[in-house]
């Protein structure tokens, strides 16, 4: 840990910027509640401890490889502002080896979560949060039907969409309806196919 004139103690963490718009509108909107949190402590988390961002920028292949290089710096102990599943995929055993914590990484699917020292969730993961509605919905809400929307192609969409097939059969309930299309991050998908995927969902009410 650092040491500055100060007297305070300094806590590095480390947030990179991959030059991708959607990924890093993501970031910026995590890192900005981040250093709100920071803000209204003055930057510090415990008497004697002040926390300091070390921003680094990378591209979505070399992001590996550039935090191994950042993480040469041992008064790092944590990443910060990540979003992504498959990119925290991809640095696990680089965080595992410089036995540094991923902070709060946002992702989209269950696929990463489950016990990892070096990953630190501070949401409950899609699974759960489907679980729980799939509850309300059937045990709170009693409703008589239940449809189901999502994506195809994203990290959460699939996986989730069978999971609520087999909670549901498990309960002797079946969907009544479901409405997907293939997913599209550079734009809308084409009118003629939302609007056939949709008539076709509307005629099971």
């Amino acid at each position: 840990v650092a040491q500055p004139s100060g007297g305070d103690r300094v806590v590095k963490v480390v947030s990179f910027e991959f030059g991708i718009t959607l990924l890093d509108a993501f970031s910026r909107n995590i890192m900005a509640g981040f250093n709100a949190s920071l803000h209204s402590r003055n930057n510090s988390i415990m008497n004697g401890f002040r926390v300091e961002i070390v921003e680094k920028k990378t591209e979505f292949t070399n992001y590996a490889s550039d935090l191994s290089e950042a993480l040469k710096d041992n008064d790092i102990f944590a990443v910060v502002g990540h979003s992504g599943d498959k990119l925290l995929l991809n640095i696990k055993d680089v965080l595992a080896e410089r036995d540094v914590v991923a902070f709060s990484p946002f992702t989209g699917s269950s696929l990463v979560r489950g016990w990892n020292p070096n990953f630190y969730f501070l949401r409950a993961e899609p699974a759960a949060e489907l679980l729980a509605l799939l509850r309300y919905a059937l045990a709170h809400l009693r409703v008589r039907r239940l449809g189901f929307m999502y994506l195809q192609g994203v990290s959460f969409g699939d996986r989730e969409y069978a999971q609520a097939q087999r909670v549901m059969s498990r309960m002797g309930y079946e969907l009544s309806g479901v409405f997907s299309v293939e997913s599209s991050v550079t734009g809308v998908a084409r009118k003629e196919v939302l609007d056939a995927a949709w008539e076709a969902f509307a005629e099971t009410r």
